[in-house]
């Protein structure tokens, strides 16, 4: 079951080694600053550790768009508590952390996926995925129809985390307390 809904992009993130991983030295070169948000909260980060782990900020700060030369970005759209969780897995390289950030809110862990597939992180889809499908082992409760709308407005077709999602609901729920409004998805 678990290799049915590892990120497509897996092999992106497998081709990453630690090796390639930039040294202390290299991430004290630049720093940039991420808005998020409506209210612009601010995010001062490595420039280099971005640039490493995706390939959406690999284009923003090293390609020829403005951004590379002002070392800011916009994310207007996205949660700011999601980025700090983001922030956090940049940092530390896990997101084992994330069950518990996200534990009240299980909507944070579907927006978390969101926000990695939008900035082209696929180990974060697929650790996310995994604490999906953690608590879903230990049945708690985690889709909602509010949640799955929100993946599935938010992800494409044939999405991971999709698939991953109507399978624990459908797993999970009783029949008859489905919405209406869910059975039209």
């Amino acid at each position: 079951m678990k290799r049915k809904y590892e990120s497509m992009a897996t092999a992106d993130s497998a081709k990453l080694k630690a090796e390639d991983t930039p040294s202390l030295h290299e991430l004290h070169k630049s720093m940039v600053t991420v808005h998020v948000g409506e209210q612009r909260h601010q995010f001062l980060i490595h420039r280099e550790l971005l640039c490493h782990h995706s390939s959406f900020f690999r284009a923003t700060f090293q390609g020829s768009f403005s951004e590379a030369a002002s070392g800011n970005v916009e994310l207007p759209d996205d949660d700011v508590d999601v980025f700090k969780i983001f922030e956090s897995w940049l940092y530390t390289g896990s997101v084992g952390l994330m069950n518990n950030v996200a534990g009240q809110q299980p909507s944070k862990l579907v927006k978390l996926y969101i926000l990695a597939d939008k900035i082209e992180i696929p180990a974060i889809q697929k650790e996310t995925l995994d604490v999906i499908r953690e608590r879903a082992v230990q049945n708690l409760d985690l889709c909602d129809p509010d949640t799955i709308h929100l993946a599935f407005e938010n992800t494409p077709p044939g999405s991971s985390l999709r698939r991953l999602l109507v399978d624990v609901f459908a797993y999970n729920a009783n029949p008859e307390s489905w919405q209406e409004d869910f059975l039209q998805l």
